[in-house]
């Protein structure tokens, strides 16, 4: 599947470590946004590895969002919108 997402995002994607999966996510940079490409068979797991890495990363003192967790949480909401369409 193919996501195309806010170039403003991409620093976000970045942050994020897939290397725990057999074929991570595809990031390739377009002019004002960028694609993200997985296979449709992966998408849970990297929705999980994405949630793992929003709470390592964006948020501190448990429950206190940071400016990368809001561009992670950004990111995990483009994404889910664009799974359910």
């Amino acid at each position: 599947m193919k996501f195309i997402l806010p170039y403003d995002l991409l620093d976000a994607a970045r942050l994020l470590d897939f290397s725990e999966m057999a074929k991570p996510p595809e990031i390739v940079a377009l002019t004002d946004s960028f694609e993200l490409s997985v296979d449709d068979s992966d998408i849970q797991e990297m929705q999980i590895i994405m949630t793992e890495e929003l709470v390592a990363k964006g948020l501190e003192d448990q429950n206190v969002v940071n400016e990368t967790g809001k561009k992670l949480y950004a990111l995990y909401d483009e994404i889910l919108s664009q799974i359910k369409q």
